[in-house]
């Protein structure tokens, strides 16, 4: 470790260890220099408390809403994948998350969540820059706007994460990639789609739909009947793409070096085709059909382009990958602590 890194974990250690030494499961939000502690059961007043720019750290630990954001901050967990997060565990929101405009600008990281995300019953918010980093998302992330109006949202990011549930925004330029999708993508206006890994292909179900002027690139389907569709005024381009669907249906859409009717048992690792668990392995088999047939002779799938998935799925800020707290002080009235520290390079 580089002397530069072990300076740096240990102030983090000295700075983390009072805070676990005296209670468990705290959520930081801080400003500047100044940080203050609410309980984990205070998600909701620690959201409020923050102010724009501002940073809120969530412990591991199950947070039950709903709750609502409305500015702009980063808002980071301890990951979502059980085995990286074994110390803390995950981050899990269990219930409906709301945004609202006012999110323009923020920076999600780190978290489960396993109810939607949208507006405020009966709003339409409109979000500007919204980056999601390493999430994990079992249902719907949408109704942000209505095709009705022109005030739409832009300039998102979706990056390393997990998408279960409908991903459908009226957003302009959105970029998806590296991402692993058991959803369809609906309603994106000049995006990019990207080394991503698709599972979800029902019949007559469009994988990605009304994705007008949209790039889609370098990505895996895994599935059977796949349809593609940009629309009438403005067609969605989709090249060098691997499919195992050997006759994927487009619409509105231009097709071009696209490798189709691939062996799925050849092409990752390990995938039980069960839908997304964590168990999987999207690194490509030996000999994958997917190898080289991306742009400029790159991968498809996860692992490829220029942010591929980094194993576990925790956010960028340093990770707790061990931890012992005793349950009692020592002769010398000492409660001893041992935490195990990473720095994380991305």
């Amino acid at each position: 470790m580089k002397k530069q890194s072990y300076w740096y974990l240990l102030a983090f250690a000295l700075c983390v260890m009072p805070l676990m030494s005296t209670a468990q499961n705290k959520i930081a939000v801080q400003s500047g220099s100044t940080v203050t502690y609410f309980d984990q059961d205070e998600l909701q007043a620690a959201l409020d408390a923050a102010q724009n720019g501002d940073a809120v750290y969530l412990p591991g630990g199950t947070f039950n809403g709903p709750f609502t954001l409305d500015r702009s901050i980063q808002l980071i967990g301890a990951g979502y994948f059980p085995d990286s997060s074994a110390a803390t565990t995950p981050t899990t929101i269990t219930s409906t998350f709301y945004l609202t405009s006012a999110v323009s600008g923020s920076y999600v990281s780190g978290i489960n969540f396993t109810g939607s995300v949208h507006s405020p019953s009966g709003t339409y918010a409109t979000i500007t820059g919204l980056i999601v980093h390493r999430c994990y998302f079992q249902a719907d992330f949408g109704a942000f706007n209505s095709f009705r109006f022109n005030d739409l949202s832009s300039n998102w990011v979706f990056s390393e994460c997990v998408l279960r549930g409908l991903i459908a925004s009226d957003a302009r330029n959105v970029i998806v990639r590296n991402c692993v999708l058991e959803t369809n993508i609906q309603y994106v206006r000049g995006g990019v789609i990207q080394n991503s890994v698709f599972l979800y292909a029902s019949v007559n179900v469009y994988v990605i739909n009304n994705c007008s002027n949209c790039i889609i690139q370098g990505n895996a389907f895994y599935g059977s009947n796949v349809m593609i569709s940009g629309t009438s005024a403005s067609y969605a381009s989709v090249s060098n793409n691997c499919f195992v669907d050997a006759t994927p249906t487009f619409s509105w859409a231009s097709f071009n070096n696209n490798t189709t009717g691939v062996s799925a048992a050849q092409l990752f690792v390990n995938y039980t085709n069960n839908g997304y668990e964590h168990t999987d392995d999207f690194h490509l088999a030996p000999g994958s059909p997917a190898i080289g047939v991306g742009p400029n002779g790159s991968d498809c799938g996860i692992y490829g382009g220029l942010s591929p998935w980094k194993e576990g799925g925790v956010p960028y800020n340093p990770h707790i990958q061990e931890q012992f707290i005793g349950t009692a002080t020592n002769l010398q009235g000492e409660l001893p602590v041992q935490i195990k520290v990473a720095a994380q390079g991305n």
